[in-house]
Order: structure tokens, then sequence, then C-alpha cells
């Protein structure tokens, strides 16, 4: 990653983040304690795939929902579900519950 980066698109085809029965996409730290010099964040996520209709995401740490300013879109005819407008940071562990 190039210095004073903003922003990066990452497509990650073997990662288990969501789970299609429990509508929950956890994303988990791998190794604790790693803060990010450049304070990159997650600011959009897409899931693919996805047949139910999206409403709301509820988003979570360590248990407690966190105010989150995302937008929460869902397109029905390519089944795709686009959260924007998230700040999540790189390093620190989210819950996204979909209802």
């Amino acid at each position: 990653m190039e210095s004073g980066a903003v922003v990066v698109n990452a497509y990650l085809p073997n990662a288990h983040w969501y789970d299609y029965h429990t509508d929950v996409l956890e994303i988990k730290v791998l190794h604790q304690g790693y803060a990010d010099a450049n304070n990159l964040i997650f600011t959009q996520i897409k899931i693919l795939g996805l047949s139910s209709t999206v409403w709301r995401v509820m988003v979570s740490q360590d248990g407690q929902e966190i105010p989150s300013p995302h937008v929460v879109l869902y397109n029905s005819e390519k089944q795709v579900l686009e959260i924007t407008g998230l700040e999540l940071r790189l390093g620190q562990g989210y819950t996204l519950q979909c209802s």
C-alpha cells in the first residue's frame, strides 16, 4: 500500500465474513494491537448474492451498538446489499447485523 493512501479496494473471494443464515457480518481482528498509521477506515461494504431484502444494518463493537452514519441500499434484482458511509477503523473488530 502506498504511503498516504485514503482508499483501499479489496476483493476477498475466500473470506467467510457474512453468514447468510444469521444475517451477521463479523469483522474480526487477527493481529491484536495493530494501529494503522494512516487511520484507514472501511467506508463501503458490498455483499453479493443476498436473496433476502435488508432494510436496516446495526453496527456494534464489543457487543454494544455504536452510532453509525451509514446508508443501506439493497438491489433485489442483482441481489446486492451495499452499505456506504461506514466509519469502521482498520484494526478494530465490528459486527454488522442485518434485518
